[in-house]
């Protein structure tokens, strides 16, 4: 936890005029060690402090100012050492200290210490109301964090290796959804090129695989990404289609820092393109992260407008390949303080970020909220001890599966600069967990705007959208557990695909689903097993969960209006069959309905059922019988 050097200037330093009964060799020592400081002679100044110490060492002045600098260098737990003697010299003279005392404690992640620095301070020093107001709240802030220190949760984080970090810095990582990609941020020596002043470093972007549990060496992103200038706060989306990122001095830029994105095709990364005005402003705008929903984009922005300085805002990707001007996220997530590093889990529902202003330990805490169905969301909660500290926690990556976490860290046991870390998520924080479907889909002639969706049958929303690629056909989508989803597949031209995927609250294990699709071309005499079509056992009333499927349908009747299709209904072989052709004739009949009802000319529609008598696998297993019990639609004359 840091505090403004201003408030520490301003706190009444009685020991700048303490006395003390010095020896002449001492006192000697240290005015020389006062003149080597003002001629910038380091090694003698330190020579002489100690030499004043070592002949005096209850010299309470030459203690303090071989503290600040020993502050000045890092070495906080010395610094700490010659404060503590300087006040116990004469802890009335020297009752400043304290306060001092205080901010370095916290600083060491020891805020019970600092409880008793900042007690003791402010129950002796003569303030005036509004340094007495500050420090009390520094005071409450402490109290807060030894609060969430009492639970401390599981977190031992783990080095990534070599095959990732180095001596430069290494920070916001991203990955693809099947977490076999990972695209971060490198700080670099600055290799020159940029038209930017004074650069030292510059940030450019790396890229590394996974390979049977390992990364994979490391390398450059290359151009058109990366450039002579910086371009950092990458994140890959989810199905690995897009990267988006922030950059400065890049083309049409509008402010300081503007947020761009590239696309993937065919495996190779296209020129990027600058977001425009809809999401970037004339001031700074960065940290991208693409929600799995694949139109939502969360991003930090220090424009007007917002509850604080640096604020969490969002914009949406319409179909038309638009952006929504973007908005606030309001004072739920956003705090009077800085807010920033917004990561949502491939669940769609667990909002990670990073603020100053929420209640915890101290400095920048990590913190994660639920988003709710009507885009809402719960009320921050601190993700606490130790992966929180006294210090600054400034971004969090947890894996699709909600088991391990990823973040940036210059700890001693790293390489040199920020190095990622990984570690073992806690339960307290852990998302429900996601999987993956992915495959190739293929077509005769080509997959031009090929779409495909993740529907949540429950709500009748989509939870994830994606995009094949246009050459090679892949694709990669987010699959939350603990529901049922209706996947469809469409592209002008071609019968759309349907599939039925459900995902039980108890689907704990990382296990995706891999599926090729070819897509045929709409042509007389073609079908298609409507796969999310639902009724009770012997009953035809179409459930509701039924109604996603039903408006895709109705969506692909109405752009293609010169098409007739005749509804099938079929059963298994259970039971009578007098009965069960009633049943499947009632079934497509319910369909023909609600399409009608929906704007469907009933001319267009027929509706047929077949009973048993067009089964498409075997009767006599529950797996086969659950086959035959289906709805389709066939393309006719």
């Amino acid at each position: 936890m840091t505090f403004s050097l201003a408030l520490l200037l301003c706190i009444p330093f009685a020991f700048l005029n303490a006395q003390q009964d010095v020896p002449r060799k001492a006192r000697k020592s240290f005015e020389e060690a006062r003149e080597h400081y003002l001629k910038l002679e380091w090694g003698a100044m330190e020579q002489d402090l100690n030499e004043a110490i070592e002949a005096f060492p209850n010299f309470a002045e030459a203690r303090i100012f071989r503290a600040e600098w020993r502050m000045d260098r890092g070495n906080l737990e010395e610094a700490i050492q010659d404060y503590t003697i300087a006040y116990l010299a004469d802890t009335s003279a020297y009752l400043g200290v304290l306060n001092v005392l205080a901010n370095l404690y916290l600083e060491q992640g020891l805020p019970d210490s600092s409880l008793w620095a900042q007690q003791k301070f402010l129950a002796k020093a003569r303030l005036s109301p509004d340094k007495k107001a500050l420090l009390q709240e520094r005071l409450e802030k402490t109290k807060q964090s030894l609060e969430l220190m009492k639970e401390a949760i599981a977190f031992e984080p783990e080095n990534l290796g070599e095959e990732i970090n180095s001596a430069d810095g290494e920070y916001h990582c991203s990955f693809t959804v099947d977490g076999l990609e990972m695209i971060f941020t490198v700080r670099e020596a600055y290799r020159g090129g940029c038209p930017a002043p004074m650069m030292r470093q510059e940030e450019n972007f790396y890229v590394a695989y996974e390979e049977n549990g390992q990364w994979v060496r490391r390398r450059p992103l290359g151009p058109p990404i990366n450039t002579p200038c910086n371009e950092g706060a990458g994140h890959i989306s989810p199905d690995g289609n897009y990267l988006f990122f922030a950059a400065s001095h890049g083309p049409n830029s509008l402010g300081r820092m503007d947020i761009y994105y590239a696309k993937r095709v065919n495996g190779s990364w296209q020129r990027p393109e600058n977001l425009g005005p809809a999401v970037n402003s004339p001031y700074w705008d960065s940290q991208p992260t693409f929600a799995p929903d694949g139109k939502t984009l969360y991003f930090v922005s220090t424009r007007p407008g917002g509850v604080g300085n640096e604020d969490i805002w969002f914009s949406e990707l319409r179909p038309d390949g638009s952006w929504t001007q973007a908005k606030n996220l309001g004072p739920t997530i956003n705090s009077t303080e800085n807010d920033f590093s917004p990561f949502i889990h491939a669940n769609n529902i667990d909002f990670y970020f990073a603020s100053f202003g929420f209640p915890g330990l101290g400095g920048a805490d990590l913190f994660v909220a639920q988003k709710n169905a009507d885009g809402s969301f719960s009320e921050p909660r601190n993700l606490g001890y130790p992966l929180n500290t006294t210090k600054d926690e400034r971004s969090l990556v947890i894996s699709a599966d909600g088991l391990t976490g990823y973040y940036a860290s210059n700890q001693k046991e790293g390489f040199g600069d920020f190095d990622l870390f990984r570690f073992q998520t806690d339960p307290s924080y852990r998302p429900r967990p996601a999987t993956w479907m992915g495959g190739v889909i293929t077509a005769d002639g080509g997959l031009p705007s090929t779409k495909i969706e993740l529907i949540d049958l429950e709500t009748g929303q989509p939870t994830a959208t994606t995009h094949p690629d246009p050459v090679s056909g892949r694709y990669l989508l987010p699959l939350p557990t603990g529901r049922k989803y209706g996947l469809n597949i469409s592209s002008p031209g071609f019968l759309f695909h349907s599939e039925h995927v459900q995902l039980d609250s108890n689907h704990q294990k990382f296990e995706p689903f891999k599926k090729n699709v070819k897509l045929e071309k709409v042509d007389t005499g073609k079908s298609v097993v409507l796969k999310n079509i639902f009724f009770d056992t012997d009953r035809f009333e179409l459930k509701e969960t039924s109604y996603p499927e039903l408006h895709k349908l109705k969506k692909f009747l109405t752009d293609n209006p010169n098409l007739s299709i005749r509804i099938e209904g079929h059963t298994d072989n259970q039971g009578d069959r007098a009965h069960n052709q009633t049943l499947s004739e009632n079934r497509a009949i319910a369909v023909k309905s609600w399409l009608v009802n929906h704007g469907i000319s009933a001319d267009r529609l027929r509706a047929n059922g077949y009973a048993d008598t067009r089964p498409v696998a075997d009767n006599n297993s529950p797996e086969g019988r659950a086959q035959n019990r289906r709805t389709a639609f066939r393309i006719i004359p």
